[in-house]
């Protein structure tokens, strides 16, 4: 990666155990996420989840991220077909050095 160009997607993914839930400890560890990813210079964070996670789109709202897309039948889990439902937050890249064009055989160097 070229010094001071924003890198452009970081996708994580976290679990919390059942019994230590409706404790913001995951509202505490996307916070973190989203704070190390803008020092690090991503420009956008994708979050998948199980369209049928409420509580888990409720969070990734209520901290910016916006739908941008459904995966129909992504995963097979407990005998059914589950739906991933994709969320995007854009992050602040304004103060990095503008990007050149890359060519292909520089993206993965």
């Amino acid at each position: 990666m070229r010094a001071g160009a924003p890198r452009t997607l970081l996708v994580a993914a976290a679990a919390l155990n059942r019994a230590i839930r409706d404790q913001g400890i995951g509202s505490a560890l996307l916070r973190k996420l989203i704070e190390t990813a803008q020092e690090q210079q991503y420009h956008t964070l994708i979050g998948g989840i199980d369209v049928a996670n409420a509580v888990s789109i409720s969070l990734h709202k209520r901290l910016g991220f916006v739908h941008a897309g459904t995966v129909r039948q992504a995963a097979y889990k407990f005998g059914a077909w589950l739906d991933l439902g994709l969320y995007q937050l854009l992050l602040d890249t304004r103060s990095t050095v503008e990007m050149a064009p890359l060519r292909m055989n520089q993206m993965y160097t």
